[in-house]
């Protein structure tokens, strides 16, 4: 913008010397032919011929070989004209000046981008650099996070092998309620439903169960027992290690004949089953958080007119927790 209107002002400049220039010519021709008519009216007039000389020669006039001085006027002095030449030479200087300014600008600006540009580039290493960096310490951290991740699966793996073999420090130590069937010691054809601690704790007794039913097979009975008849408790709840309370005592004849299947017992078409169940606790293991009472649940069928039960039925009516 600057160097524009520096250059604006040299035009107008140039145009109004041009035009005085101009003026000036016209005045200085305008003299010249001024004078010139001037000196043509104050000259002598020529002789007419030699004869005329020759008789003029006669009465005292001098002779035409001799030199005559004449006499010239100035009108008007030449108007010195050379601070033209100047003012062009001022305002051509101005312009360059103007162009060398101009030049200079832009050579400083060229200096100034490079620099900038050389900057950004050294920047665009850094940042180069700086993501490279960032990428090896990523990857880095990666494998570390890997590294982990596998160690915490071992541990993991560890934590639960060991949480298994707690588990099976525990239920070794834990009570365990189991059902069998004996014959009753002095009565002949009756048998005897025992529960006996066989675990290294004591079991504490909750509650019990004693049923049993008529089905052909297995198979037919409910998929969901119906624990209704409540046994009567042990004399002590507390059933340490090894010790036993009988659960019921059956005979099985004079249950199918109170029930009118005697025969069809004995030809086969019905079988007799006993099924229970027994709720105890873990005297040491009830007080941890979520404990849930044990179970234990049998079914037993029984063939030959009682001289012989088997266990059967199915996984719930066996289920042991």
């Amino acid at each position: 913008m600057k160097n524009s209107l520096i250059l604006l002002t040299c035009l107008v400049a140039c145009s109004l010397l041009y035009g005085f220039e101009q003026k000036n010519q016209a005045q200085v021709t305008q003299s010249k032919n001024a004078e010139s008519s001037k000196q043509s009216a104050n000259s002598p007039l020529p002789a007419a011929d030699k004869d005329s000389a020759d008789k003029n020669e006669g009465k005292g006039r001098p002779a035409a070989n001799e030199t005559r001085s004449e006499e010239v006027t100035i009108i008007s002095a030449p108007k010195p004209e050379h601070f033209i030449d100047w003012g062009m030479l001022i305002c051509t200087a101005i312009l360059a000046l103007a162009g060398i300014a101009g030049t200079g600008v832009a050579i400083y600006a060229a200096c100034v981008a490079v620099k900038t540009l050389r900057a950004i580039e050294t920047e665009a290493r850094s940042a180069v650099t700086a993501l490279e960096h960032s990428a090896s310490l990523a990857d880095a951290a990666q494998k570390t996070a890997t590294t982990a991740l596998q160690i915490a699966e071992a541990t993991g793996k560890s934590a639960a092998a060991a949480l298994i073999n707690a588990q099976a420090v525990i239920n070794s130590e834990r009570p365990w309620i189991v059902i069998t069937v004996i014959p009753h010691p002095s009565i002949e054809g009756t048998f005897i439903f025992k529960a006996t601690n066989k675990g290294r704790t004591p079991a504490q007794f909750v509650s019990g169960t004693h049923d049993h039913t008529f089905a052909f097979k297995a198979d037919d009975l409910s998929t969901t027992p119906d624990y209704a008849s409540v046994f009567n408790r042990p004399n002590e709840d507390l059933v340490m290690q090894g010790e036993s309370f009988d659960v019921s005592v059956v005979r099985p004849e004079s249950i199918a004949k109170s029930r009118g299947m005697e025969d069809q017992i004995f030809n086969g078409n019905q079988t007799l089953f006993f099924y229970g169940r027994i709720v105890y606790d873990d005297v040491f293991g009830k007080r941890d958080l979520g404990y849930v009472s044990h179970e234990t649940c049998w079914c037993y069928a029984c063939f030959e007119n009682g001289k012989r039960f088997i266990t059967t039925g199915p996984d719930e009516y066996n289920k042991h927790t």
